[in-house]
């Protein structure tokens, strides 16, 4: 009986997801576009609220991460997985507008996208998320790899990438550090 409640309860997550994605498959990605900016700033206000002490609720006290935030009955809120969906469409929206096709044109771009892309990956890791922050880089380049970016982009692209290696490398290291010392 609770593995008929359980199986039920991942058939309705699966068609209230399947719903969604339909729903918002059938807007026209120009209306994605036209709010994107203020999608990505409503994402950055949350990952800015659980980072303040005593938001992140009990668990942020167990294991030293605060990336939840409490919604009472209505169980958390992990304000990263929004910033993912903020971070895609921002992203599509600075290479939709952005004029490209020469390296320093890319360069330009590439510089747009690391403002808007750090800044809630520095955010997450700062919860710490590495789950999350891992994310972020694939997807983005994923997305430059499809767009119209000069072939010679991909140099300055891979120092981008080196930096957040570096931040996320860093991060483990203060994981395995927190672990050795609350074991």
């Amino acid at each position: 009986s609770s593995r008929r409640c359980g199986v039920r309860k991942v058939g309705a997550i699966v068609l209230v997801g399947g719903a969604i994605y339909v729903g918002v498959s059938l807007i026209d990605y120009r209306f994605w576009l036209s709010i994107a900016h203020w999608f990505y700033a409503a994402c950055l206000v949350p990952l800015l609220v659980v980072l303040i002490p005593g938001v992140g609720g009990a668990v942020a006290e167990k294991w030293g991460a605060s990336r939840w935030i409490p919604l009472g009955p209505f169980g958390t809120y992990q304000p990263s997985e929004t910033a993912k969906i903020a971070v895609l469409l921002i992203t599509a929206t600075v290479l939709v507008h952005s004029k490209i096709g020469t390296v320093r044109q890319s360069l330009g771009t590439l510089g747009k996208l690391a403002l808007a892309v750090g800044a809630p990956l520095f955010l997450i890791l700062l919860q710490p998320d590495l789950k999350s922050a891992i994310v972020l880089p694939p997807m983005v380049f994923s997305m430059l790899y499809v767009s119209k970016l000069s072939p010679r982009f991909f140099v300055g692209a891979l120092g981008a990438f080196l930096v957040i290696v570096g931040l996320v490398a860093w991060d483990c290291v203060r994981y395995m550090k927190f672990m050795d010392a609350h074991g």
